[in-house]
């Protein structure tokens, strides 16, 4: 075995572009689970991967001899089957898995079966991209360092551009071009002009190809907030950005409405907002067109009828509804703090064409940061500091428990606190549950 050849830069640079696929793979796939489903589903995609190379492994200790001897072919067969699989996965997991949802494992026995099922698919490609490395390894261990340093450049690469390749192309369309990597990978281990492989590899290519020319249609889950948006008569998605933190839409409707904590004395009809913004499908914000009244009528008043509030802090500002009511009520200079850059773009977008414009008026300060981040760099004063609400519409169950919310830890109250003013005030407010939890959990911080 260490009497081998040493490897080909060749071999090296494959390893490279194979390494750098499974990563991106990974990242893409973590962001597309969270669009159709929730992104604790996502993570499964992290334990599949270890799996899929915890079973090549396997494969190699079982078999380690047979594989070894039909390396040249075994090689990059293995490949070409990795890029299949990684162009085919999403559409078979579109097609095989539609019935899937995640809300219903618990109340259906046959959503497990859906579940193993699509996960499968995902194992599939992990295995079929871990068993050449570990080939490739234990044929040349004597030139582990430089072949393992392939691996890690390559991995480090492929997250890197993965990372930049979510700011202009949409989810569905990166697994087809992420899948030519192993491909190629493929084709630079082929040895003395293989026919058979060079076949594989040009009827591999057909797969990959049509992925990429026709991505398939991501089909979120029925209980996503887009889907539900979207049943209202008249809605539209207007604009669509795609982005590392997310996938931004922007959905308009004539009957769209939005008055979370309105006061029951509210006489007047609630008028309709300009357009709702949703991240991966949730729920981000609404875009309003200059309802003080409404505004004013809502609980997020409260801070402003006990005194004047010059100097404001709103952090997780999202599409600017705390922005818009402080600049209502004559506050001075108002701090925005909001770390997804590419939905405020969006807003702003949508508040432009509507003659809306709270990110850019001269008493506004944007920063595009984690709340988190800003509140340890940050050494101002403010009469009022905004958090946003806690929890969701209908109460935080089941799924939505799970969500964090680091700016609601006792570290980060300690830390807003500091940036209070003599008179300042700390605004919080919570959706209705039953039985209470979330007020009981923010008293108890």
């Amino acid at each position: 075995m260490n009497a081998s050849p040493a490897p080909t830069l060749r071999l090296h640079f494959s390893l490279v572009l194979l390494s750098a696929a499974l990563i991106a793979f990974q990242l893409e796939q973590m962001q597309v689970l969270a669009i159709v489903q929730w992104h604790h589903f996502a993570y499964l995609i992290i334990s599949v991967a270890l799996l899929g190379f915890g079973a090549a492994g396997t494969c190699i200790s079982l078999f380690q001899e047979t594989l070894l001897r039909n390396l040249r072919f075994l090689l990059p067969l293995s490949m070409f089957c990795c890029a299949v699989m990684m162009a085919m996965a999403l559409p078979a997991s579109q097609s095989l898995v539609a019935g899937f949802d995640l809300g219903l494992l618990f109340l259906d026995p046959r959503q497990s079966l859906l579940l193993f099922a699509g996960q499968l698919i995902y194992l599939m490609v992990f295995f079929l991209g871990a068993l050449p490395l570990g080939l490739v390894f234990i044929q040349y261990s004597s030139w582990i360092g430089s072949l393992y340093c392939a691996n890690l450049i390559g991995s480090g690469m492929g997250a890197v551009a993965v990372v930049a390749l979510m700011y202009v192309l949409l989810p569905q369309q990166m697994p087809g071009l992420t899948a030519l990597l192993p491909w190629i990978a493929g084709l630079l281990v082929i040895q003395r002009r293989n026919l058979q492989l060079l076949i594989a590899g040009v009827m591999s290519l057909q797969f990959i190809v049509v992925v990429i020319y026709w991505p398939p249609q991501l089909n979120p889950s029925l209980y996503k907030t887009v889907n539900r948006t979207l049943d209202l008569p008249g809605a539209r998605i207007s604009a669509t950005l795609p982005s590392p933190y997310g996938l931004v839409q922007v959905v308009a409707a004539p009957a769209l409405r939005h008055a979370p904590g309105l006061s029951l004395a509210y006489g007047e009809e609630v008028g309709e907002v300009a357009a709702a913004v949703l991240n991966n499908g949730d729920w981000f914000g609404v875009l309003r067109t200059g309802e003080r009244k409404l505004l004013d009528s809502t609980i997020g008043a409260l801070p402003y009828v006990l005194g004047g509030r010059d100097r404001v802090l709103v952090l997780e500002a999202g599409t600017g509804t705390d922005i818009v009511h402080a600049l209502y009520n004559g506050a001075g200079r108002i701090t925005a703090v909001e770390p997804h850059r590419r939905a405020v773009e969006a807003a702003m977008d949508s508040s432009d064409r509507e003659g809306i414009h709270p990110f850019t008026d001269p008493a506004v300060d944007l920063h595009f940061m984690s709340p988190r981040t800003w509140l340890a760099v940050d050494r101002q004063r403010y009469d009022l500091v905004i958090l946003p609400a806690v929890g969701s519409f209908g109460g935080s169950s089941g799924l939505f428990a799970l969500q964090e919310q680091y700016l609601l830890t006792r570290e980060a109250f300690t830390e807003i606190w500091r940036r209070l003013g003599p008179d300042g005030v700390l605004r919080v407010s919570a959706w209705l549950d039953s039985p209470t939890r979330n007020p009981l959990r923010l008293a108890a911080t």
